[in-house]
């Protein structure tokens, strides 16, 4: 070897060029990979019956990694006046109760906190992390249209069944 410089110099350049031949051939055949699409997670329609329930009575069930409770409500519920209606994701609700039955609520067990259970009060519920307080519509007490209300699944009744998973078409 004469000049061991010039063979570095030639190896060096054949491995730049085949990288770069390489790292081309890898973008183009990214271009005809098949990517599947994301599979479509579908939450089951839950079917529950509610006959057996008594006044005040919670029945608790987990949808979508949620906890959904459904409240019994004790006598005739008070009716709110109209300027205190909720704005209603679907026209099946009963915006005056913000459940579509006038005698089950059925909301997700947790408060405005985002983290804690309700606790179930004589007239309505109380995050235990934040302290507020909802009536049994799911309307944070003695703020009015302002205050903030709990979420409420999807769902509709057909006799003592209670259907969540989707409002009724």
């Amino acid at each position: 070897m004469k000049n061991p410089r010039l063979v570095f110099r030639v190896i060096i350049k054949i491995l730049t060029v085949s990288g770069l031949v390489i790292l081309l051939w890898v973008f183009i055949s990214s271009l005809f990979i098949h990517q599947e699409k994301e599979p479509v997670v579908v939450h089951k329609l839950l079917e529950i019956d509610l006959k057996g329930m008594k006044d005040n009575d919670i029945k608790k069930i987990v949808w979508k990694g949620k906890e959904v409770a459904i409240l019994q409500r004790k006598g005739r519920p008070t009716l709110y006046h109209t300027k205190y209606l909720a704005k209603i994701p679907h026209p099946s609700l009963n915006s005056g109760l913000r459940s579509i039955s006038n005698i089950y609520f059925v909301y997700f067990n947790q408060g405005d906190s985002g983290n804690c259970p309700l606790f179930k009060e004589s007239d309505g519920f109380k995050d235990t992390c934040t302290g507020t307080r909802f009536d049994t519509s799911g309307r944070e007490k003695n703020k009015g249209i302002q205050g903030s209300r709990l979420e409420i699944p999807p769902h509709y009744f057909q006799g003592d069944k209670l259907f969540i998973g989707t409002w009724r078409e």
